[in-house]
């Protein structure tokens, strides 16, 4: 299921995610539906991991490019039922293992940026920067082992029930009794 595009920097919305609840109660609880659109896409470009702002922003300078650029303000005051959609889009639909390792990733490399502007004339630790980003490096890896292991481990949980009729194989959503 595919909630939202963003093609040169626009936002479109699929209906699918209208669909979810906190997008819905905006939708349905305001008339001006060019707003809501606005509102929707202002979550989607400060939050959404592949969007342009999040990938070339530095996190404190991100709300108020966003604003400006969705809102022509980077004042803009949101009204609270946004911000209560922001949070759960957040920890509804961004809310994974790996998206978090990406997003911690990005912080973390930005922090590198920050440390060499802040220290040109300094003495650089690059041992230190070599490290981070190797370790960045392996999360791919990581990432990769941890779904083997939950794959792994719903098959065992799947191959512990003892009768399933036909022989046939049980469903991951299916519940069993």
């Amino acid at each position: 299921m595919k909630l939202f595009d963003i093609v040169g920097g626009k936002v479109t919305i699929h209906t699918e995610a209208l669909g979810l609840p906190f997008f819905k109660d905006l939708w349905d609880n305001n008339k001006d539906k060019d707003l809501v659109t606005r509102y929707i896409s202002y979550i989607v470009l400060k939050n959404k991991y592949d969007s342009p702002y999040v990938k070339s922003t530095p996190a404190d300078q991100l709300e108020s490019k966003v604003k400006k650029a969705v809102f022509y303000d980077e004042d803009y005051q949101l009204p609270t039922e946004v911000l209560i959609a922001e949070e759960q889009y957040n920890t509804v639909v961004q809310d994974s293992l790996a998206l978090r390792l990406l997003m911690s990733s990005r912080k973390k490399l930005d922090s590198i940026r920050e440390y060499y502007d802040n220290s040109l004339d300094d003495i650089l630790d690059d041992k230190k920067v070599k490290d981070i980003t190797a370790a960045i490096g392996n999360l791919d890896k990581t990432i990769s082992s941890l779904d083997k292991l939950e794959s792994s481990v719903r098959a065992n949980e799947l191959s512990k029930i003892s009768k399933v009729r036909g022989d046939e194989k049980i469903n991951p959503y299916e519940l069993v009794n």
